[in-house]
């Protein structure tokens, strides 16, 4: 990713991916992604390891709403803040 930046110490996002998309993840894995959970409802949960923000949130948003920001809550408050101004606009 062009976000990534190999000076900055990598953080960890926690995701649950939905049925709709857990076999997408499964499947074709993020670099850096470590599966957590494998849920009977065949949800996953898993972490992936970042150094910006940008490598992951455009593809949360593309997933929305099969994929969930569990951690960092900052990260899930910058996801849902961009869907309500999108909402708002006609």
């Amino acid at each position: 990713s062009i976000w990534f930046n190999e000076n900055t110490e990598p953080f960890t996002v926690k995701l649950l991916a939905l049925k709709g998309a857990s076999k997408y993840f499964k499947r074709r894995p993020l670099p850096t992604q470590t599966i957590t959970s494998i849920n009977s409802d065949d949800s996953i949960e898993f972490d992936i390891k970042i150094t910006h923000e940008m490598e992951i949130l455009p593809i949360i948003k593309y997933w929305v709403p099969h994929l969930k920001v569990l951690e960092p809550k900052w990260l899930d408050d910058i996801v849902k803040q961009d869907l309500q101004e999108y909402l708002k606009e006609d």
